[in-house]
């Protein structure tokens, strides 16, 4: 994410991994998500992913500050 007329932003490095615990899922699921995903939760067209932040880096004017997870 940048904000280029600030020379302002954000870099983000990290794992992605897909969710597969049907508690986590059913807990994030809401059901007006059914019309942009056929056969619902559980139809084969839902895939719930985490990501997992490693490495953060925020960049403003000329200065860089890191961040390890």
């Amino acid at each position: 994410y940048s904000e280029t007329d600030k020379y302002e932003g954000w870099m983000v490095r990290g794992l992605v991994a897909e969710v597969t615990d049907p508690k986590i899922i059913a807990a994030i699921w809401t059901d007006d998500w059914d019309m942009y995903y056929y056969g619902g939760r559980d139809g084969g067209d839902f895939t719930l992913m985490a990501f997992v932040p490693e490495h953060i880096q925020y960049y403003h004017g000329l200065k860089v500050t890191s961040i390890d997870a």
